[in-house]
């Protein structure tokens, strides 16, 4: 055998080893902070992050816009609030003005298994007299964004299950 064609069958067995280890398929090395399913070959984003890489903050697609809120837990009429991110956290979202409150009220991000960004979660939370909890998710519609949010909702004692619906202005 020729040093031409034992360099080429060599280097024709390392390409073969080497990519079919690791993270294939949808990830592309799994260098964002995400951790790759070695069964699978797909990366899983942390929360706050998405796309085939994980390099996307998943907090831009909530943030700097004003949501026009349907609201039957507070039986407040329609009104808007603006949603902002925590700067230390990237999964963390803050929904200012809900329920009509001068409180903000906290969400997470959390990543699903298409690599999306799109879950919610909202810890219970005391705003005064009302407390809150639940989950939500973020949808695009004709192009803006939707918030809907399912919520257990107590005020002064009172307690209620109920969904508000934020829709992009």
């Amino acid at each position: 055998m020729s040093i031409r064609s034992t360099v080429m069958a060599f280097l024709s067995l390392f390409i073969i080893i080497f990519s079919t280890s690791g993270c294939k398929k949808g990830c592309k090395a799994c260098d964002y902070g995400e951790t790759c399913n070695q069964n699978s070959g797909y990366c899983f984003c942390p929360n706050g992050f998405e796309g085939d890489s994980c390099h996307i903050y998943s907090a831009l697609k909530f943030i700097n816009l004003n949501y026009y809120v349907s609201d039957p837990c507070s039986g407040s009429a329609g009104y808007t609030v603006y949603i902002t991110a925590d700067q230390s956290y990237p999964n963390r979202l803050y929904i200012q003005g809900l329920f009509n409150l001068g409180q903000a009220v906290e969400a997470d991000i959390f990543s699903n298994s298409s690599k999306q960004g799109v879950d919610l979660g909202i810890q219970a939370q005391n705003l005064g007299a009302v407390q809150v909890e639940g989950t939500g998710i973020y949808q695009q519609i004709a192009g803006r964004a939707r918030i809907t949010l399912n919520l257990e909702y107590t005020s002064n004692g009172i307690g209620s299950n109920c969904t508000v619906i934020l829709n992009q202005q």
